[in-house]
C-alpha cells in the first residue's frame, strides 16, 4: 500500500486567469439586450394593463416595477 495518497478531488486547483478584452463589457453586459427587448415589447405597460393593482402614493415601487426587476434578476 502507498502512503500519503490523496484523492483527485483534494488536489490543488489550477490557477485561473481572467482577461476582459472586449470593448464596452460590464458585469451586466448580458442584461442590456434584455432590457432593450423588454422596452420594445412595452413590458411595463403590459403589466400595468393586465395587472390592475395600484399601490398607495407613498409606495416606492409599483407592482409592475417589482415584477420587471424580478425578471431581470432571474435572467
Amino acid at each position: 500500500m502507498k502512503k500519503n495518497t490523496r484523492d483527485k478531488a483534494r488536489g490543488r486547483t489550477k490557477k485561473l486567469h481572467i482577461q476582459s478584452t472586449g470593448k464596452g463589457l460590464t458585469s451586466q453586459a448580458g442584461l442590456i439586450p434584455v432590457v432593450k427587448f423588454l422596452d420594445k415589447r412595452e413590458f411595463l405597460d403590459a403589466l400595468d394593463t393586465f395587472i390592475p393593482h395600484k399601490r398607495g402614493n407613498n409606495a416606492v415601487y409599483q407592482l409592475s416595477d417589482v415584477m420587471y426587476l424580478t425578471v431581470l434578476g432571474l435572467i
